[in-house]
């Protein structure tokens, strides 16, 4: 499910830059931002499909994307800090620090085989 709201982020962010490009005419310059962010959103999509049939591989593909946006988010704050002297705000922190570490650990945890059900003589 947060997997399906970062998708969700990731069209809004696709619909603004279109409509940044159309209103300023710069649609050309756009364009690479606009390829690279309906793939991502696509991406998503696609990952979130593939998790849902329980695939090992689109759960080592959506971690390994996680970290990547951990990372990235963490040099701009580094970034932030020494050029500017501030942190990010609270909604950029979350989105791209809280609910990427969020589902890290959900798709960590769901890696554990269930425990073993044990039956008492009460039971059968």
């Amino acid at each position: 499910m947060l997997l399906l709201l970062q998708a969700g982020f990731a069209v809004l962010s696709l619909l603004e830059a279109a409509a940044i490009g159309v209103t300023v005419s710069g649609l050309p310059l756009l364009l690479p931002t606009l390829v690279l962010t309906g793939g991502v959103a696509i991406g998503t999509l696609v990952l979130v499909s593939r998790l849902s049939r329980r695939s090992a591989r689109a759960r080592r593909l959506a971690v390994a994307g996680e970290v990547l946006i951990v990372l990235g988010a963490l040099i701009d704050l580094t970034l932030a800090l020494g050029m500017a002297g501030r942190t990010l705000e609270l909604m950029p922190a979350l989105t791209r620090l809280g609910l990427p570490i969020a589902v890290v650990v959900l798709l960590r945890k769901g890696r554990r085989p269930p425990e073993p059900i044990q039956l008492t003589k009460a039971d059968a």
